[in-house]
């Protein structure tokens, strides 16, 4: 899968093939392992894309994959047409979201679990506002071909182009509170969700504390966090003795100006 942070970056996009300045779907594979509800795709960016290209998301069922030629992925559920700003490409990627209805028609955003596609189409207005998706080539050596696959409408085929293209998958609700908002007081809490592993970075313009709550769907283990400070962090008890561990949390109270990094 594509990882924002790659520093081997490459990209496909509307300049990408003559004469196919319209149209190119670019898709990027991903497994589900339990169902769930798909709310939209993260589309990664590059740079010299320019405002003004219009693109749609979908999920794509994989059928057809092991044809020869391989057919049209079917549209399992998908996006209006949404306009690319120059606030999107300064944030480096544009989150578009798929509604539950969409031009009146009801779409089903449940997924069972298995491999789909995540894809967008991209329409650059004839060449005049380009879109380019990032490609991660980190990993090219061990990704299998079919994991990001481009369709070129011109000349009517699916073609294996591409590593690991910046497509993600949103689930759940879009609207939700997140960790992200910390971002507006010098404070960051990130990946969100996260497995494994969650970081946190702030400085604090006045004594104050900072509580990073881990609520967990089962069971976490009790571990304390890694930090500069080592001190002040608390651990709520646990709650009920069939989860032991429904949720952990730390209070850090770091000094005035201070910076406060770790990981968990």
């Amino acid at each position: 899968p594509y990882y924002p942070a790659s520093t081997v970056l490459g990209s496909i996009g509307t300049s990408s093939f003559t004469g196919e300045e319209d149209g190119v779907i670019v898709t990027s594979l991903f497994n589900l392992t339990s169902t769930d509800t798909v709310t939209g795709v993260r589309v990664y960016l590059r740079s010299n894309s320019v405002a003004g290209g219009v693109l749609a998301v979908s999920i794509r069922d994989t059928a057809g994959l092991s044809s020869s030629p391989a057919i049209e992925f079917p549209i399992i559920v998908e996006s209006d047409l949404v306009t690319l700003t120059t606030a999107d490409i300064s944030r480096g990627y544009i989150d578009v979201p798929i509604p539950a209805i969409l031009a009146g028609s009801p779409q089903d955003r449940v997924l069972a679990a298995g491999p789909y596609y995540a894809g967008v189409q991209l329409f650059s207005n004839t060449g005049n506002n380009h879109i380019r998706i990032q490609d991660d080539l980190s990993n090219e050596a061990f990704m299998p071909s079919y994991t990001s696959l481009v369709y070129l409408p011109v000349d009517g085929n699916w073609y294996t182009n591409g590593t690991a293209m910046g497509l993600a998958a949103i689930f759940g609700n879009p609207s939700a509170t997140s960790v992200q908002v910390l971002e507006a007081n010098s404070a960051k809490v990130y990946p969100n969700p996260f497995v494994n592993e969650v970081h946190w970075s702030w400085i604090s313009s006045m004594p104050r504390s900072l509580l990073v709550v881990m609520i967990c769907k089962d069971a976490c283990l009790q571990r304390a966090p890694r930090s500069t400070l080592n001190r002040g962090y608390s651990i709520i008890p646990p709650l009920s003795e069939n989860c032991p561990w429904p949720f952990t949390a730390w209070s850090f109270g770091p000094s005035k100006g201070q910076s406060l990094p770790g990981s968990w």
